[in-house]
């Protein structure tokens, strides 16, 4: 007897790139086998009609920053992500084995993490200027906190070099060639000394080439919000590609990105170079949420408040489609650690809008195409074996939705609500047990820590 069927529904395989009537059968947290339509289905402790409903793999995000964090947690579930990688753009736990013992009650996802490089090793080692290179000494401090991070199962080594304009590649490189000896990968948010400089994709290239590592090129359409700007960063990554870097990317639904208002992407001089208006700054957290920035207000929060998150609203709306031309960018949502109501409505909407967008509306690509950008490629490129994936062995996590009516429904502080549940979700399923009915999630504590 089969411990679930999920029965009468439409099976996506990323795999074959099929989609066709059938039902799934789920035995001790693991897919048991795929039936095609008409065909007999055995006993089950439950059987879930589908009524017709798509049914694919759970989806993964391969760039956020939940972090353990329960509401961000709450929304990328909401909106069928099944796994989730932290510890981005260079910001992560430090104690890999502290942060992972603290989640042993379960998350509301599987999380992945990487220890991050431009916040939290530099901090850690003391560097606390933004503007001021690592020494070697502190470069090997660098190197053994990594190291013992990766030992505990991180995934790799991150960076947000726009937050550390001062370090120097040298830096970058030793962690990275780290991270390749280990089997690690490198996720980085690219250093840009312009909004339109192509300096932080040679940048991205020479540490793939350099260090030999896995580079996953984050965000890419927050970091090149023109046609022509992404244009330029494809050559360049393929250039790379073709001389043997292993290099990938991953992008978002919005031109429109969030930072902290401390951090270097928001100081004067930068705002100057990007050409950014205080009033196309909008703040989405704290208690001035929803209010489109001024000099005075820039002024308080970033003397009283320096985390507080701000929406630079920038770039080209057709460069979003335009990011996923690349048969090698999957989606992601950057999602931070947000308080309820607040936030980037990134956190809540990113994969339903991928698919309203690229599938429905503009009709870039095919349902499976659009799964396997979901769920298989972030899997390979990850390297997680049984995630991803909709066949027999498989982990059992899933994501039933209806194809003609899945979107993204949170909108931005002071527009709309940033952490509105999507349309078109079904359910959501991790390990075989149900997480999400509808818009309600029914256990929040299904997910676990994946190590390396």
């Amino acid at each position: 007897m089969l411990d679930l069927v999920l029965r009468n529904g439409w099976p996506i395989d990323p795999e074959r790139l099929t989609m066709q009537p059938g039902s799934v059968g789920v035995k001790e947290g693991r897919i048991a086998a795929i039936y095609g339509i008409g065909a007999k289905l055995p006993e089950a402790e439950r059987t879930v009609d589908l009524g017709g409903l798509a049914v694919s793999p759970g989806f993964i995000d391969v760039h956020a920053h939940l972090d353990g964090h329960m509401e961000s947690g709450r929304r990328a579930l909401l909106q069928g992500i099944t796994t989730s990688f932290g510890g981005n753009c260079g910001l992560s736990p430090i104690d890999m084995e502290a942060f992972f013992n603290s989640q042993a009650e379960g998350f509301c996802v599987n999380q992945a993490e990487f220890v991050g490089h431009s916040f939290s090793l530099r901090e850690e080692v003391g560097l606390k200027d933004a503007y001021r290179a690592a020494t070697p000494a502190e470069i090997r401090q660098m190197e053994a906190l990594a190291r013992r991070a990766m030992e505990a199962g991180a995934w790799g080594v991150s960076f947000g070099l726009d937050y550390c304009p001062g370090c120097a590649f040298q830096g970058v490189e030793a962690l990275g060639k780290l991270a390749a000896k280990m089997g690690g990968i490198c996720p980085i948010h690219t250093r840009l000394f312009t909004m339109y400089d192509m300096y932080s994709i040679s940048e991205a290239a020479l540490l793939a080439l350099n260090a030999g590592v896995q580079v996953q090129v984050s965000h890419l359409v927050y970091q090149y919000p023109l046609v022509h700007l992404l244009d330029e960063a494809f050559e360049m990554l393929e250039f790379a590609q073709d001389r043997g870097a292993h290099i990938a990317c991953d992008s978002g639904m919005y031109t429109h990105f969030a930072a902290p208002l401390g951090s270097a992407t928001f100081d004067l001089d930068n705002m100057e170079i990007c050409d950014w208006k205080f009033d196309e700054l909008l703040v989405s957290t704290g208690p001035h949420k929803g209010e489109w920035m001024t000099e005075s207000l820039y002024r308080k929060l970033r003397r009283e408040a320096p985390g507080t998150e701000i929406v630079c609203f920038s770039g080209e709306d057709d460069a979003i489609a335009h990011a996923f031309t690349r048969d090698y960018v999957m989606p992601s949502t950057d999602a931070g650690n947000y308080e309820p109501g607040q936030g980037h409505p990134q956190a809540a909407a990113s994969f339903p809008l991928f698919f309203r967008v690229l599938v429905r509306e503009k009709r870039q690509m095919d349902w499976p195409e659009a799964v396997r950008r979901a769920t298989l490629l972030p899997a390979e490129t990850m390297g997680l074996k049984r995630k991803g994936r909709l066949s027999p062995g498989a982990d059992a996590d899933f994501v039933v939705f209806d194809p003609k009516t899945i979107d993204g429904r949170a909108d931005f502080a002071g527009l709309g609500t940033p952490d509105a549940p999507p349309a078109g979700i079904h359910s959501v399923w991790i390990g075989g047990s149900q997480a999400v009915e509808g818009t309600k999630i029914v256990n929040d504590r299904l997910g676990r820590i994946l190590k390396r």
